[in-house]
């Protein structure tokens, strides 16, 4: 498992899901959304291509042993959470209120200080 160390316990697991209750209103879904995507910004500029290459192993709740390099994870959190963003885009033209241009070029441009 490399530097990492071991995964949550189910225990763990269930005491770090976010409910209703931890995030009552918009602003502190922000806020939790801002710190939340700082550490995770600060994780990844961290790691080395050595460490992108270490080997997660992790047990499915039907014992079936999974091993995959770390970048294999984090690419796929980036391809599901396309998924999602999909899935509330859809539901939210579905109420008139569409977000607007989602293409990856385009936050690109935005970041970068680009004009589209």
């Amino acid at each position: 498992m490399g530097f990492y160390g071991a995964l949550l316990s189910d225990e763990e697991y269930d005491a770090a899901v976010l409910t209703e209750a931890h995030l009552p209103t918009f602003p502190a879904l922000e806020e939790h959304w801002q710190a939340d995507q700082q550490e995770m910004q600060a994780f990844i500029g961290s790691l080395s291509d050595a460490q992108l290459n270490d080997i997660l192993r992790c047990i499915n709740p039907g014992g079936i042993v999974r091993e995959r390099p770390l970048w294999h994870c984090l690419f796929h959190v980036v391809n599901h959470g396309t998924r999602h963003r999909s899935e509330a885009a859809a539901l939210l033209t579905s109420y008139g209120q569409s977000p607007g241009d989602v293409d990856f070029p385009l936050f690109l441009n935005e970041h970068s200080g680009l004009r589209p």
